[in-house]
């Protein structure tokens, strides 16, 4: 039978607790969670960066700024002259402060980055004053006079003495799990493997044991190797010895290094073009694997992410394969910049100074970047999240529509030894780039349809907006 006492004071205020948790906070998504410091702390120290790489692929909501109306008039380009009378005439100045701008510098291997607090970072509705850039002459490389063959190609990213190094490791493997009847390996066989391998990559037939089959079998294949060999070598193959893996080992392709180390050290000595760009690229991948990514929009969304810096021609001259918490950036810069800064960072540390200018997405682009970039001498422009600029007070949207397609607003950082440019170009929506060397620049015209007019009209076009385009697509 339940009891009827009545509680006694001290009694109420412990089952009351100590006001932390409450039955309404479920109901607003406005309220802060409760944690206990410990467990707060737990969270932060094993958080791993894998859990929210999908969100960081994602497009971010960027917030905009109102505008309050005054009197300073910066570059403003459009076809309405009768609307930019009445709103780009009556924009505010930014208010000027008198704190002194601490910047922090961190240090790396090669250089010393400055990096910028946010509550550092002004902006002034002036138009940006690019650097008079004059860039250093590019080495000259020797070329041969005939053009090599495609092995001779190949073998300058796999040398023929890692074949042998295959077969060494491959016939250790085989001997330490006890494969029973093992016929030695040896380089000769290997690089038939590999071939092997590369042609069937290249026919794509949906089993393996086609190509020896009658009705579809492939003699170039189906003559140098049997299909029990074949198996037998795909069992086995190994590229480093498994007891030189150390216990405590975080790198997750480990057992793949030497092949990946060898094609980027080929990678690193190619002569890298004037007009390069930083992207994310898939290798097609549906196995098991922790690593595995899921990247909407790509030709091939499964597989393993990678980080690449390639040329207008679709060279690749340095490249960073995505393994979570353990990506090979450095730790301290990538806390700063954040992972897509820390990735160019990385990537574009074997460039020379003077010699280059460097596109990427938005992804990539931060205030902060720009700024390292500035220092380093390398150009850079890119399509920015605003929000990764301590939301810039560009235009409204509405504003923007209503100056007509072609419409762009300039800003300049206001900043000691910081020259970034932000512009904001109004098409069908709007599109906002950042560059430590160019916004605007000349307008060049383009021709739109107009679904209201029903016919096409000219509009202008920026040239930030053609360069990215033009050196992100290539």
């Amino acid at each position: 039978m339940a009891s009827n006492s009545i509680l006694a004071d001290e009694h109420i205020l412990q089952l009351l607790g100590d006001g932390t948790n409450s039955e309404l906070s479920d109901l607003s998504d406005e309220d802060d969670e409760y944690f206990q410091s410990t467990e707060f702390d737990c969270l932060l120290n094993n958080f791993d960066d894998e859990d929210f790489n999908l969100l960081l692929d994602e497009d971010v909501n960027d917030k905009e700024t109102e505008i309050v109306p005054v009197s300073t008039e910066p570059r403003c380009q459009t076809q309405n002259q009768a609307l930019k009378s009445i709103t780009v005439d009556k924009i505010t100045e930014i208010e000027e402060t008198n704190n002194t701008v601490t910047n922090e510098t961190i240090e790396t291997n090669t250089s010393s980055l400055e990096y910028i607090e946010k509550c550092n970072i002004r902006w002034k509705r002036q138009p940006f004053v690019p650097p008079n850039i004059v860039l250093n002459k590019p080495i000259v490389h020797m070329y041969p006079n005939s053009i090599p063959t495609p092995l001779d190609y190949f073998l300058k990213y796999f040398p023929e003495s890692e074949y042998e190094n295959m077969a060494n490791y491959t016939n250790t493997y085989a001997e330490q799990i006890g494969r029973l009847n093992w016929k030695p390996t040896n380089s000769k066989e290997i690089k038939i493997f590999v071939g092997i391998h590369l042609y069937m990559g290249v026919l794509n037939f949906p089993r393996i044991r086609m190509y020896w089959e009658q009705k579809s079998r492939i003699n170039t294949i189906a003559d140098n190797m049997t299909r029990n060999r074949f198996f037998e070598l795909r069992f086995c193959y190994h590229v480093i010895d498994n007891n030189t893996i150390p216990t405590n080992n975080i790198d997750r392709f480990i057992k793949v290094r030497p092949l990946y180390d060898l094609l980027k050290k080929r990678c690193n000595e190619l002569p890298v073009e004037k007009n390069i760009c930083v992207d994310e690229q898939m290798v097609p991948f549906k196995g098991k694997l922790s690593v595995k990514q899921y990247m909407r929009g790509k030709p091939n969304p499964w597989g393993i992410k990678l980080y690449l810096l390639c040329g207008e021609n679709g060279l690749v001259y340095n490249f960073l394969i995505y393994q979570g918490s353990t990506t090979e950036v450095k730790q301290d810069i990538q806390k700063k910049y954040g992972l897509g800064s820390a990735v160019v960072l990385h990537l574009t540390d074997m460039l020379g100074k003077n010699q280059h200018f460097l596109y990427m997405d938005n992804f990539f682009t931060s205030f902060n970047l720009l700024h390292a970039l500035q220092h380093k001498k390398i150009f850079a422009a890119g399509t920015i999240r605003v929000n990764r600029f301590v939301n810039p007070p560009f235009l409204n949207d509405k504003v923007l529509s209503k100056m007509g397609r072609g419409t762009t607003f300039e800003l300049s950082s206001d900043i000691p030894n910081s020259n970034i440019g932000l512009v904001k170009w109004y098409d069908n929506k709007p599109v906002s780039l950042g560059s430590n060397f160019i916004t605007s620049g000349t307008p060049d015209e383009v021709s739109r349809y107009c679904k209201k007019e029903k016919r096409y009209i000219s509009i202008n076009f920026i040239t930030n907006q053609w360069e990215v385009s033009t050196n992100m697509t290539n």
